[in-house]
């Protein structure tokens, strides 16, 4: 795994995994399963990954892990929360930037394949929820955390013009002034 997770979440155990499959009503692959043994989630460094469809890329924030409470970062909780959002059988395992999601599918023809949730294109409130908004980044999640690459400021070039115009928060203006 080129990136390394900088905090992961208290160790869980295989019962804990078994009780979320049975809760969920699925069997989990047993790479992503090997990942909630070793991190149980947690925040990797600075990362990036492809979007192909998309012809861009972005960065995941947080891995959902199997928390103690139903709060944000718990696998169980993060797919109560979009579970009218994305697809049946697509599981939401991680935070990417924008408020974006990684999915893992559940689903027969694709299960194991890791997915882009894209939230600005999701169905209407109201309609199903389908895989319009989602775009596959990997056939595995293993596949997945070797594609992260380190994110590096350096490498990000703006184009004259590019940026019309930018806003910064007065509170967060003051606090960098203060240091």
């Amino acid at each position: 795994m080129p990136i390394k997770i900088t905090k992961p979440n208290e160790r869980t155990d295989r019962a804990n995994v078994d009780g979320f499959e049975t809760v969920i009503g699925k069997k989990l692959p047993d790479d992503y399963r090997e990942f909630l043994f070793n991190f149980n989630g947690g925040r990797p460094e600075s990362n990036e990954f492809s979007v192909p469809a998309q012809k861009s890329a972005a960065g995941i924030n947080l891995f959902y892990g199997l928390l103690k409470a139903k709060e944000w970062g718990d696998l169980l909780y993060q797919r109560e929360m979009l579970m009218d959002r994305v697809p049946k059988d697509v599981l939401p395992i991680g935070e990417a930037s924008c408020g974006n999601a990684v999915c893992l599918s559940l689903r027969p023809d694709t299960y194991g394949q890791i997915f882009f949730w894209d939230h600005e294109l999701e169905a209407d409130e109201g309609q199903e929820a389908t895989f319009s908004n989602l775009f596959l980044i990997s056939n595995s999640f293993t596949g997945f955390l070797s594609d992260l690459e380190k994110f590096d400021i350096n490498q990000v070039q703006l184009k004259p013009g590019q940026v019309k115009s930018a806003w910064i928060d007065p509170e967060f203006l003051k606090s960098l002034k203060g240091k």
